[in-house]
């Protein structure tokens, strides 16, 4: 059986540097920082990484299949497993950072606000989508051993609103769904027109959004589980979280 191509996991401690598109090799319990550098801020991810005997993990950052094409390539901040050699099971992580996902304007009204939050959404699916895609790229030879793989996506945000994301669904019903209109929503004609034309192009988002809210990625027939990570600002520069993988 081929075995994997793994890097030794760089000495980040001491200044060396995790790079992008690597699969390491983690062979001992660490915590493994993720850090996003904004002009104002840092996010930063503390990946906890508890093994115990005959498990290891591997983790990676911006991913991407090694015969993928790079330009115009979506793939997710961060992949992570953990790897049970006894129990033929593998633990799968994929998740991005975003800085504020709910961030959009509350009145759906507003130009642009209803756009920002369904680009963001199906931005942030056809992310994790694309980096499924990538791992299958050296999983497929765990899974030849016999190796039965759990998958999980994650988003790693400030806030989290589900209820703002259940009305970006219902204002596309109500705007392109005849059987909706008796659970009218109160906006002028005029305004409703200029929306229809602007929102004509995402009128099939609704499920995904709906899912979205609910915590839950659907696509290719599969329904992916949404963990959502909340960052908690720790001081003017740094939002931290940290999540253990398992």
């Amino acid at each position: 059986m081929s075995k994997i191509s793994f890097k030794p996991l760089p000495a980040f401690d001491k200044g060396k540097k995790i790079e992008k598109n690597n699969l390491y090799k983690i062979e001992n319990s660490i915590v493994i920082p993720f850090v996003e550098e904004h002009s104002e801020k840092r996010e930063i991810v503390h990946l906890q990484f508890e093994l115990e005997e005959e498990q290891y993990g591997i983790y990676a950052y911006e991913y991407r299949g090694a015969c993928t094409v790079k330009e115009g390539c979506k793939k997710a901040d961060i992949l992570a497993c953990m790897v049970d050699e006894q129990k033929k099971k593998v633990f799968t992580l994929i998740m991005d950072v975003k800085s504020n996902i709910s961030a959009f304007s509350d009145d759906l009204t507003q130009k642009d606000a209803m756009v920002t939050a369904i680009s963001e959404v199906r931005d942030f699916s056809e992310q994790i989508k694309e980096s499924i895609l990538h791992k299958e790229s050296f999983m497929l030879y765990l899974k030849a051993e016999g190796y039965e793989e759990i998958v999980n996506a994650g988003i790693v945000t400030q806030k989290f609103e589900e209820d703002k994301f259940r009305e970006v669904a219902d204002m596309l019903n109500y705007l392109f769904d005849i059987e909706s209109q008796e659970n009218k929503i109160d906006i002028p004609l005029l305004v409703k027109t200029k929306m229809c034309t602007l929102l004509k192009p995402y009128k099939k988002e609704v499920e995904r959004l709906y899912k979205f809210a609910e915590h839950k990625l659907f696509f290719d027939n599969e329904e992916y589980e949404l963990k959502v990570y909340l960052l908690q600002k720790k001081d003017n520069t740094n939002w931290e979280t940290h999540i253990r993988i398992c």
